[in-house]
């Protein structure tokens, strides 16, 4: 997030309005020069979302000097506000979250990435009006850039009143989108009636690292057998007639550095991009990508300069309704936890969105009473971010609806 944090100075200086619950006139010219606003027909959205959905759209662009900058879009009830100025330049290191988990400084980086948000002055007033806004709206994230930005640790600081400072991912549901967002008009079941319930699980046995993190012991002993190989895998998603609610993969990656080296299940990305997946979308399944850096963008060789594909937009476009991969490394603890989250979460609101918020409240909580400073308390700052590991993509509305442990199609 280094070379893209430059912005100038070109726009009109014209502050957001108040949201609004109607829209209710022309919108004005945020923007000196020509216009350039965001039009819902590129991400595949109605004029007008449902009233409780706001969302971010962000855009790699250049200033007229050709500096690289971001422009970020906002849309909140038929309200349109364009910012090419939001984000500025600072002299600061990656904070992408798979680097804090690389550099292991994790109080260090707690309170720098604490003040890298506290400069992006319009970004902070809209976010501030949105988790203030009741009902709490949700928000989706369509940021199709490389930069990783880890926008679930958004931070609203309240310089007067350190108590009422949050992490914007422990208290708004926040999905995320590739390309375009799935076309699901409204709430809709992770699955067909016939699939309700059913897991599917792909766990080698030379991944493991720790038996007690095994997956495969959640399975019920009279059960089918889990799938050890990423091949046997492929060849039930081949299947016309396989039904299941909640795919997941659970192991471990390698080489994350472009398509022809990052490994998954001992296939690469590019060779997984070309397999056919037709029970994904007959399905309608949720896929868990429980490995590290399965959201990660990488160029798909080492002759292609910038990254344009990951796991999670593997799996989505092969039909899943929703994918949840990972920013960074992921311990193994915190991935069979996570397990554990999605499948026994109690509650009837099984909306994806609100299950990795909850997940990340966990982490909140225990780290909030905390003084960074103080060395002690190491390994609870690396449990806050291994808490906000996971991210989602999909439709705000999926909902995921896993009941025990029933695993169906083998």
């Amino acid at each position: 997030m280094r070379s893209f944090l430059a912005a100038d100075e070109s726009g009109s200086g014209v502050e957001p309005g108040p949201l609004r619950s109607e829209f209710d006139g022309e919108l004005p010219d945020l923007q000196s020069g020509a216009a350039k606003t965001f039009d819902p027909v590129q991400v595949a959205l109605p004029a007008t979302g449902p009233p409780d959905i706001a969302l971010l759209v962000v855009h790699d662009d250049r200033t007229i000097d050709g500096v690289p900058r971001l422009r970020l879009d906002f849309h909140f009830h038929g309200r349109e506000e364009s910012r090419d100025d939001d984000v500025r330049t600072q002299a600061v290191t990656d904070l992408s979250v798979a680097s804090i988990a690389a550099r292991r400084q994790w109080q260090t980086d707690f309170d720098q990435l604490r003040s890298w948000w506290k400069k992006m002055c319009r970004l902070a007033g809209w976010m501030r009006r949105l988790a203030d806004t009741h009902p709490v709206p949700r928000l989706l994230v369509w940021d199709n850039t490389t930069h990783q930005i880890p926008w679930e640790l958004y931070y609203d600081h309240h310089p007067d009143e350190e108590a009422r400072s949050r992490w914007l991912g422990a208290e708004l549901e926040i999905m995320r989108c590739l390309g375009a967002v799935p076309d699901a008009p409204g709430p809709r079941p992770a699955t067909p009636q016939d699939a309700a319930g059913a897991w599917l699980l792909m766990e080698s046995d030379d991944d493991i690292v720790d038996a007690d993190y095994a997956v495969s012991n959640l399975l019920p002993p009279s059960g089918p057998a889990k799938v050890t190989e990423m091949q046997h895998l492929l060849d039930q998603l081949r299947r016309d007639d396989l039904r299941v609610a909640l795919l997941m993969l659970y192991g471990r990656t390698t080489n994350p550095t472009d398509g022809t080296a990052f490994r998954f299940g001992g296939l690469t990305l590019n060779q997984l991009d070309h397999k056919g997946m037709p029970a994904l979308r007959g399905s309608d399944a949720v896929v868990l990508l429980n490995g590290c850096n399965t959201a990660k963008p990488v160029p798909i060789g080492p002759q292609v300069p910038v990254g344009t594909a990951s796991f999670a937009s593997v799996f989505l476009s092969k039909g899943a309704s929703a994918v949840i991969a990972t920013l960074g490394e992921v311990r193994v603890d915190h991935a069979y936890a996570f397990v554990l989250h999605l499948l026994e979460s109690p509650g009837d609101n099984r909306r994806l969105g609100v299950l990795l918020r909850t997940w990340r409240q966990r982490y909140v909580q225990d780290v909030l009473p905390l003084d960074s400073a103080d060395p002690r308390h190491s390994a609870v700052f690396e449990a806050f971010f291994q808490g906000f590991m996971y991210v989602c993509y999909g439709h705000p509305d999926r909902t995921l609806q896993v009941r025990g442990t029933v695993v169906a199609g083998l």
